[in-house]
């Protein structure tokens, strides 16, 4: 009976564990999901109203800029998501535009865009409306996207919905929207940009030696490397009690340090000592490595000592006495 027992606790050990496992997986899928990164209504208007002078859902995080205008009129619809709000206006001139910049798709992976479109000619495909993106305000990339149906009952709103991967990840990612025929006009709303968050990870090498100083003494120094992939706001290095640490071999030296940058950080030399004041003592510790979303990494010392400092009496002379019986 006891080992018939002890198989069913075993059996019921597995099937716990797989259903556990199973349910990471499941939690760690809908944890790194694609993410809203911006998302823009257009709010509703009163009437035909310039794009610098137009209050948009976000304005004041981002800037909207170009020739378009921003209408009321037919309202977008037909789609899921149609706000029915303000729409933006491209009227069928060539080059009429409209752009929103200041987009930050840092830490971001497998992006696609999707917005409503509205189409005037029954004849047009959508694509005379030209969608780009830039990450620096001078060179534009085309983002293409599959063309509309043609024909009768086609100029009406549609989701269009541009995938792939291609918008990169970037502080200051730029969406720029414009016609480039004289034919049809468009109307834009409900633009939506997601992404799946890419988790940060963190490196460590090297192998620490073990340090040796006397109380009042900095130690030499020694040092270990850091990087990093897909740093959203730079690594900080933190050094445990009784050490300081710096990026610059000999000077610089402070309880924390900040390897500054984004994105892949290469591989950096953190140099570290035993601290002057650092209490006599055997010091087996870790650096703590950090940065915003990843997982923290150490770096561990090697038994350091710090040995007590040898008492020095100055200023104290004496004099031969010849004993007289008395003193």
């Amino acid at each position: 009976m006891k080992k018939i027992l002890n198989k069913s606790f075993i059996a019921n050990d597995k099937k716990a564990y797989a259903i556990m496992l199973l349910t990471t997986l499941l939690f760690c899928s809908v944890f790194i999901k694609a993410a809203t990164i911006f998302s823009e209504n257009m709010l509703l208007g009163t009437g035909t109203t310039a794009i610098s002078a137009y209050t948009f859902q976000n304005s004041g995080s981002y800037t909207y800029t170009g020739s378009g205008d921003v209408r009321n009129s037919s309202a977008s619809s037909g789609y899921t998501g149609a706000s029915a709000n303000g729409n933006v206006f491209l009227t069928n001139t060539v080059g009429r535009n409209f752009q929103i910049a200041g987009i930050n798709t840092s830490g971001y992976s497998s992006m696609g865009l999707t917005f409503g479109q509205f189409k005037s000619t029954t004849a047009s495909n959508g694509t005379e409306m030209v969608v780009e993106y830039s990450t620096d305000g001078i060179s534009y990339s085309p983002l293409t996207f599959a063309a509309r149906t043609t024909g009768a009952g086609t100029a009406t709103w549609a989701l269009i919905t541009i995938s792939g991967g291609t918008i990169p990840s970037t502080s200051n990612l730029r969406l720029r929207f414009t016609n480039s025929s004289a034919t049809p006009s468009f109307r834009i709303d409900d633009i939506v940009l997601t992404g799946t968050p890419v988790i940060p990870v963190l490196s460590t090498s090297g192998t620490a030696t073990k340090r040796t100083t006397t109380y009042g003494t900095a130690s030499a120094e020694d040092s270990f490397s850091v990087s990093g992939t897909s740093v959203a706001s730079g690594i900080y290095i933190a050094a445990p009690t009784g050490f300081e640490v710096s990026k610059t071999s000999g000077s610089g030296y402070k309880a924390i340090d900040t390897i500054v940058g984004s994105g892949t950080i290469a591989s950096t030399p953190i140099y570290y000592r035993i601290k002057s004041g650092t209490i006599p003592g055997s010091y087996l510790d870790s650096f703590v490595i950090t940065s915003s979303g990843a997982t923290t990494k150490k770096f561990a010392t090697a038994a350091d000592t710090v040995y007590k400092k040898a008492l020095t009496i100055t200023g104290i002379s004496a004099n031969n006495k010849t004993y007289d019986g008395n003193t």
